[in-house]
């Protein structure tokens, strides 16, 4: 298994409940020859978040419902998305969605003020 960006042809969905009862969708899918899973949890923190994983999966949660996805698990088949693989010894492999983290012109004029030294933090 290779570590890091890597990309997911996801293959179906379907929905998980945490221990705490937070949902999660779950995109089932193939990185190279291996299976791999990819939670989606949506919170009330977590739900911006959430929204983003989604429409980089191809499903845009402003114009459409959730509940398209449990009608038909295939609804997002063949779609490719961005993941980031990552093992630990306390989660084991872990699979995550990639979100868009471009930060805007303004965070980054901040970022640069910050690195050198103009501003505190």
């Amino acid at each position: 298994m290779k570590y890091g960006r890597q990309k997911m042809l996801i293959s179906e969905t379907s929905f998980r409940e945490a221990s705490t009862g937070n949902p999660g969708v779950v995109m089932h899918g193939t990185v190279g020859d291996e299976s791999m899973e990819a939670v989606i949890w949506i919170t009330e923190k977590s739900v911006g978040m959430a929204h983003k994983a989604l429409k980089n999966c191809g499903f845009d949660s402003d114009s459409r419902d959730l509940s398209e996805l449990q009608a038909n698990p295939a609804l997002l088949r063949a779609t490719e998305v961005e993941v980031n693989i990552t093992e630990s010894a306390d989660y084991g492999i872990k699979c995550e969605i990639v979100l868009d983290s471009t930060p805007s012109a303004a965070k980054m004029l901040t970022a640069n003020a910050l690195l050198k030294g103009r501003v505190k933090a």
